[in-house]
């Protein structure tokens, strides 16, 4: 009953308005279709654009990439926290869609298939050749079967991701959901309570583990400094013994040869000498006065004993005593130029004499 009257009444207004109003409410829808159709497009042709979560983020645990939306997430444990636009393979060289994990990783590859091409920050999932890393994006797909991210959100994501994180390719739009089940393990609320203390525990025992390595280390440095100069000490010891034994040896080898000259030698007299015997002359105890000539270095002759005088007066006169010594005189002129004469005389009580004379060299200046 209402819809006929609604009909009705817009059949009336159409016929009050006539013509000119039909056409402007035809135009009002077209125009109101063409604009929701442009939004429609516009929202789908728009590229994705890089985006973090406005939370602390946490480790990455999983990278999903769509190959509809050309866009790759990363989610840590409670859920998104990076966005990026990416370029998957061509027609022809798709990117394989599955489940797959990061298996290598290098900071400055180039690849060995396609004309050694430059690939920053790769993270290899495949061993035929996929793999993310930083590449130009062109806006839509243009690879030969890598993900290719933006240069910095690569070289960002390099040092956050792992080896074994778990990297998902759909060909769709795709993102985890939470889910709960009853066989599932569900986790223990009294050890998620405990453990805040429990790793306080463990921090402190860390701390006091790495105070007692540090002291072991210091004393091990000061033992290794002790052994060190205790080493030096030894060296200088073991020189000074070799060269005690080589003194020892070179003593009891001289000792042998001692030995064996005293016995081809055979054994030895008394070496103290007999005290000289005293000389006397005449009856006097003191000995004549000589002169020497000390310009005389050759040894002096030996001594004649004094001959013994004559009692009593001389036999011959005084005349040929005189004689006798001008005679005695000239005859030993020339030795007299050589040689020193030396008398000396004593008058010794009773009328004795003693006389010694002795024949010294003489060198004339």
């Amino acid at each position: 009953m209402v819809n006929r009257l609604t009909t009705a009444q817009s059949t009336v207004a159409m016929r009050r308005w006539g013509l000119p109003g039909i056409v402007t409410l035809s135009a009002m829808a077209a125009l109101t279709a063409l604009t929701a159709d442009a939004a429609a497009r516009q929202a789908r042709s728009a590229p994705p654009t890089e985006a973090t979560a406005p939370r602390d983020a946490g480790e990455p645990i999983m990278a999903i990439v769509s190959i509809k939306s050309q866009q790759v997430t990363f989610y840590d444990a409670d859920g998104w926290i990076l966005r990026a636009p990416v370029s998957t393979g061509i027609t022809g060289r798709e990117t394989p869609a599955g489940v797959f994990a990061v298996i290598e990783k290098d900071k400055d590859h180039h690849s060995s298939l396609y004309d050694d091409a430059w690939m920053p920050n790769m993270q290899r999932i495949t061993w035929n050749g996929i793999a993310l890393h930083g590449g130009p994006l062109p806006g839509y797909a243009a690879s030969h079967g890598c993900v290719r991210m933006p240069f910095g959100f690569a070289e960002k994501l390099f040092e956050k991701t792992w080896i074994g994180m778990r990297v998902i390719i759909s060909p769709n739009d795709a993102a985890p959901v939470e889910f709960s089940h009853k066989a599932l393990f569900v986790p223990n609320a009294e050890a998620v309570a405990a453990a805040p203390a429990r790793a306080e525990t463990l921090a402190s025992e860390a701390a006091e583990a790495a105070k007692t390595a540090d002291e072991a280390k210091k004393a091990a440095a000061m033992v290794a400094r002790a052994t060190a100069s205790l080493t030096v000490s030894l060296r200088k010891l073991e020189r000074l013994k070799t060269r005690a034994d080589a003194e020892l040896a070179y003593a009891d080898k001289a000792l042998a040869a001692a030995k064996t000259d005293e016995t081809r030698r055979g054994p030895r007299t008394s070496s103290k000498r007999p005290p000289p015997r005293p000389r006397t002359w005449g009856r006097s105890s003191t000995p004549p006065r000589l002169t020497r000539n000390r310009s005389s270095t050759s040894p002096p002759p030996q001594r004649t004993p004094p001959r013994r005088p004559t009692r009593g007066r001389p036999t011959l006169p005084k005349r040929q005593a005189r004689r006798s010594s001008r005679s005695s005189r000239r005859r030993f002129s020339s030795a007299a130029r050589r040689r020193s004469f030396t008398c000396g005389a004593t008058r010794i009580s009773g009328g004795r004499t003693g006389a010694r004379c002795s024949m010294r060299p003489l060198r004339f200046r």
